[in-house]
């Protein structure tokens, strides 16, 4: 998932985050994520590029951790 991550937040010139949920589930495949001004996105993803399940992260030191 943290390379999955990675790929699709720098595939989509996605910045600036501090800290997202990754949702792939039956219903919902999308991440939403913050911006250091507290700013919410949503974007949805394709489900089969992904494990299923619901993932935490966070940046730091330019990293993605999961949590």
């Amino acid at each position: 998932m943290k390379s999955f991550l990675e790929s699709f937040l720098l595939e989509n010139n996605i910045k600036d985050i501090t800290h997202g949920i990754a949702y792939n589930t039956s219903n919902l495949s999308q991440i939403k994520y913050w911006d250091r001004s507290g700013k919410q996105y949503e974007i949805e993803f394709k489900s089969q590029q992904t494990p299923g399940g619901i993932f935490c992260f966070k940046l730091s030191e330019g990293s993605i951790i999961l949590l």
